[in-house]
């Protein structure tokens, strides 16, 4: 895993620090109090010391931040599932559904695990395809992609092929886990009108 200053660096060098606006009310970190401000410190433990913007969205309501902190530690912190396939799982997620926030933070995470550049580059670009993806995580992206795009029309036969590729029945099951709940992150983005990273950043005040 990187270091903190080169989480924190990659991040800031995709930030486009904006107004701090979106379209509900949300508790920056100096304003949160009682159980916001425990997640927020739960937080800034597991994300290199800051508050991803995301999460903010759903501040004005601790019982639903509670939920969305639960349900990211269920995707990232746990499992069976390699971390780089959950980060190609998300970016697939996040680029179907044309989420910019989610696809540039991803992108950077995948990254950060020190991917190779060719695949990272084939991942971000949708090109599963590509020869650098495997054909075991190329089945999960494209289920990854199929869920996002037409939950209804994923097949026995999509899941078979991924057995036959070697992921276990909690693999798969965790790959569906992934796709599914990362898509309520994309949807909370993009209605709420988060689109780049740092855009709730708050400016430091600046000297007299």
């Amino acid at each position: 895993m990187p270091t903190s200053d080169q989480a924190i660096g990659a991040f800031r060098a995709h930030a486009t620090p904006q107004p701090a606006s979106v379209r509900v009310a949300v508790v920056q970190d100096a304003e949160a109090t009682g159980e916001t401000a425990e997640l927020y410190d739960q937080l800034r433990d597991a994300f290199f010391g800051f508050v991803p913007d995301v999460f903010k969205l759903v501040s004005a309501r601790p019982d639903m931040l509670r939920v969305l902190v639960d349900g990211y530690t269920s995707m990232f912190a746990v499992g069976d599932l390699p971390r780089e396939v959950k980060e190609v799982i998300a970016l697939t997620v996040a680029r179907t559904a044309s989420c910019q926030y989610c696809a540039s933070a991803h992108d950077t995470l995948l990254r950060l695990l020190g991917t190779d550049n060719q695949f990272a580059d084939a991942v971000a670009s949708g090109a599963l395809d590509h020869p650098s993806i495997g054909p075991e995580i190329r089945a999960l992206a494209e289920l990854a992609r199929d869920i996002t795009q037409h939950a209804y029309r994923v097949t026995d036969q999509q899941i078979s092929e991924a057995r036959a590729l070697g992921w276990t029945e909690a693999q798969v099951l965790e790959a569906i886990w992934v796709a599914c709940f990362f898509n309520t992150f994309v949807r909370l983005a993009d209605a709420l009108g988060l689109y780049e990273l740092g855009q709730l950043t708050v400016p430091s005040p600046t000297p007299d």
